[in-house]
Parts: structure tokens; C-alpha cells; sequence
């Protein structure tokens, strides 16, 4: 008995199966950034988009996190921080209130995002069980 397959419908479907292992890849990692990303309202998380950029030879996902704080929350701040246009710095607190100071000492560094970004391989791997 002969077999005949058509190599077009078996790429189709490689491709295919290897998109929705990239999505899921890309699933898995924005979990664990909500997960790991410091919060107070959760907007900066809520906000990274996914886009796909597929080419006929290349399977591409774009993640972006169009906060403007969101590098600063990621790579930190070394301090000090000073107000430039204002005489003060405005923070609300995480019990509501206001706090205004005159500098502060910067933001750490959390990795919230890089430490993802570079391990994106393994999110690969987790997904097609390796």
C-alpha cells in the first residue's frame, strides 16, 4: 500500500503546530511576569500587549509593556531621585494617602521582566515537554 503525502499540507501543519507551542510559550512567561511584577494597581501588567510578527520562515511573538515606568520597575533606579519641574515628588501610598518628599533614594532593580525575556528558550522547552 502506498502513502501519498502532500508536502505543502504537512508544512502547513508543522507551522501551525509550532505557533501554537510559541503562544503557549509566550502564555506561560506573561504568567509568570503578572506573577512577579511589583504592583500597586496592576495597570503596568494589565497593559503588555502580544503581537504576532510571522514571516514565511520565522514564527515571531512581540511582548511590550507600554508603561512608561515599567523599564524603571524592571531595571531599576539608582538613586537619588530629585523633582525637576516641581518643587516636590508625589507617590500615593499603599494605604491611599498622599506622601510628597524632596528626594528619594531610587528604585530597585526586580527583573520582573528581563529575567523572563532571557529565559524565553526554557519556556519553549516547558511547552513541548522537554
Amino acid at each position: 500500500m502506498a502513502v501519498k503525502v502532500d508536502p505543502r499540507g504537512l508544512q502547513d501543519a508543522v507551522r501551525e503546530l509550532f505557533a501554537r507551542r510559541a503562544d503557549d510559550a509566550v502564555l506561560a512567561m506573561l504568567l509568570d511576569m503578572e506573577k512577579d511584577a511589583p504592583r500597586r494597581t496592576g495597570s503596568m501588567v494589565n497593559d503588555i500587549t502580544i503581537t504576532e510578527n510571522d514571516s514565511p520562515t520565522t514564527i515571531a511573538r512581540h511582548l511590550r509593556a507600554p508603561a512608561e515606568y515599567a523599564s524603571y520597575q524592571d531595571e531599576g533606579v539608582p538613586g537619588p531621585i530629585l523633582p525637576v519641574r516641581v518643587k516636590a515628588l508625589r507617590f500615593v501610598a499603599s494605604d491611599g494617602s498622599e506622601v510628597f518628599v524632596k528626594s528619594t533614594s531610587g528604585v530597585p532593580r526586580t527583573d520582573w521582566w528581563t529575567s523572563k525575556v532571557t529565559r524565553w528558550r526554557e519556556y519553549v522547552a516547558r511547552v513541548i515537554g522537554h
